[in-house]
């Protein structure tokens, strides 16, 4: 959006009938009036926010203004002493939260025409014409979420690229040595001489005999390493975990790429 031409546009000041209603009615914090123009050559929605507690101090400035079409939106924050451009929500920025509701109500019935119309697609919706504006505003940032995401993934992909893949005996090296402490054996107490039970690190079915259990024992194929003893009865599930850094080098890149595993 040219934020030159939208500066430029006529400010919209609050009628008398709107002053009167904010003298009158207290179960509304701001008031807002919508209309439609043509900027730039695009066709935006205007709309004017307007506080209660100002307007019943005769102050018929706009706290807010916000220009939006179907793709955008941008708001002028006029609380300051100069006008500030914000991107944030209308919700945001008059501090609507789930705990603490800001009333908004449209000045007149032209405006939540304008509204309705500006916002036809969200016309099978059962909604008020703010809660369309509101809707609205959440679509369009949902849109540029998901657009600086895709911007900050292919970014990685791009980086990822040039990482060759990992050596062939890498997982090797973490099941012997990163991942060495993390050798069970899970077997079923029973009264028999012989127990049935399952080696994590070979991956087969094996046979025990007087173990304890979380004592370390050896591991029945290979006795010169060594397992920690669980029975099934009293482990419901168990997590090991380490990290290491596999550091990438690449000629045409400045530095390293790192891989965190």
């Amino acid at each position: 959006m040219d934020k030159r031409s939208l500066k430029g546009y006529p400010i919209k000041m609050a009628s008398k009938s709107t002053v009167s209603q904010a003298c009158r009615i207290e179960n509304t914090d701001f008031y807002l009036h919508a209309h439609t123009a043509l900027i730039s050559h695009q066709r935006m929605l205007i709309v004017s926010l307007y506080e209660k507690d100002k307007l019943r101090n005769k102050d018929q400035y706009p706290s807010f203004r916000i220009f939006m079409t179907k793709e955008n939106y941008i708001t002028q924050d006029f609380r300051e002493e100069e006008p500030v451009w914000r991107t944030g929500r209308m919700e945001h920025l008059t501090e609507s939260t789930w705990y603490k509701k800001i009333e908004i109500s449209c000045c007149d019935d032209r405006s939540a025409a304008v509204l309705n119309r500006f916002f036809s697609y969200l016309n099978m919706e059962k909604l008020s014409p703010v809660d369309k504006l509101i809707k609205g505003q959440k679509r369009i940032m949902e849109k540029r979420l998901e657009k600086k995401h895709q911007r900050e993934k292919s970014k990685i992909d791009q980086k990822m690229r040039e990482v060759k893949k990992l050596p062939k005996n890498f997982m090797d090296w973490i099941d012997e040595t990163a991942m060495a402490h993390s050798r069970y054996i899970y077997y079923q107490y029973s009264r028999k001489k012989y127990m049935d039970g399952y080696c994590t690190h070979c991956h087969s079915d094996v046979k025990v005999s007087g173990v304890k259990h979380r004592k370390i024992g050896g591991l029945p194929k290979l006795w010169q390493k060594s397992a920690v003893f669980g029975g099934r009865q009293g482990n419901s599930y168990l997590r090991s975990w380490r990290s290491c850094i596999f550091p990438e080098n690449k000629k045409r890149v400045c530095g390293q790429i790192f891989l965190y595993l």
